[in-house]
């Protein structure tokens, strides 16, 4: 425990602080010729020499930094990129600013464009002859003999797309209502049925009869309470669909379409349906037979757009 000050030791204490501070007032006021300490100049000391300071060596410059191959450099000049980054820019400037340059140095890389393109065109004839199989020519052969040609063979296939319908006691389907479209389609459907001897089943939406001189055409029309609707997917009136025993059905169209166009959808029908062959789909679309379609999906996988890798695949595809 702290030794408690007795009172006769604090007084002795308080008298000699007193003391001290009466003595440090006598000397500050014996000192007072000297002024107040606002008048009184203190003795000016000589200033320090300034150090002399060390001059630090320059230095040496940044090393010249490369450029970093991570950076994205413009395409080469002159090619395809090229010329899709900035042809349109000389153009624009040129039209801008029709000087002499500007439109010679349009005129310059149009040029080069062109010469390009015409180099491509050649030897894409020569690739051609020896690749019969990338030739367009050797899948579709144009002009006006090939054309009446095909034009025959598809009458031909849509005959026969017919007859196979017909033995397998199969219809076109013909959903109508209460409109002026269903009484059109009607009208296109009963050209059908003449030419090609098609069947054509016709399904009442309303419960009531084709209207108009329809009702001569389609006297046996079935009312569809919806089940029939709903296995082909009609949603709206005039519809039809191609239908093969005992449960195939394909919808071929909402709303009034022509006889040319039904007659071209009943052929993608009946390839979906499979009463079509591979190759007279080719025909009937334009191609030489043989010359199908190449599904990407059976292809090997490759990995960029390296040309090797390209013709590894083809190769592989046409057996080379």
């Amino acid at each position: 425990m702290r030794e408690l000050i007795k009172p006769a030791t604090f007084f002795l204490l308080l008298a000699l602080m007193a003391g001290n501070a009466v003595a440090e007032g006598q000397e500050f006021y014996k000192g007072n010729d000297e002024g107040w300490f606002w008048y009184h100049d203190p003795e000016i000391l000589p200033e320090p020499e300034p150090e002399e300071k060390k001059e630090l060596p320059p230095a040496p410059p940044p090393p010249e930094s490369e450029p970093s191959e991570s950076e994205p450099k413009g395409p080469p000049s002159f090619s395809v990129q090229w010329f899709q980054e900035n042809m349109e820019q000389v153009l624009n400037r040129a039209i801008d600013d029709p000087s002499d340059d500007n439109v010679a140095a349009y005129f310059f890389i149009h040029r080069l464009m062109m010469d390009k393109a015409n180099k491509f065109a050649v030897t894409a004839r020569a690739v051609a002859m020896d690749n019969p199989q990338l030739d367009e020519r050797s899948r579709a052969t144009p002009g006006g003999a090939a054309d009446r040609l095909q034009d025959k063979q598809k009458l031909i296939i849509l005959e026969s797309l017919t007859r196979r319908i017909n033995e397998a006691d199969g219809a076109i389907w013909f959903w109508f209502g209460d409109d002026v479209y269903s009484l059109n389609q009607a009208r296109v459907l009963r050209g059908l049925r003449n030419r090609t001897g098609i069947k054509i089943i016709a399904f009442s939406v309303t419960g009531k009869p084709p209207q108009g001189e329809a009702a001569k055409w389609f006297p046996d029309y079935v009312v569809d309470s919806g089940s029939a609707a709903r296995s082909a997917g009609v949603s709206n009136t005039p519809a039809l669909a191609m239908a093969l025993p005992p449960d195939k059905v394909q919808l071929l169209s909402h709303g009034l379409v022509g006889r040319s166009e039904i007659e071209k959808r009943m052929i993608i029908a009946g390839d979906r349906l499979g009463i079509i062959e591979s190759d007279e789909m080719d025909i009937y679309q334009g191609r030489n037979p043989g010359a199908g379609l190449i599904d990407p999906k059976q292809l090997s996988e490759i990995e960029g757009n390296d040309t090797d890798e390209i013709l590894e695949v083809m190769g592989e595809m046409f057996g080379y």
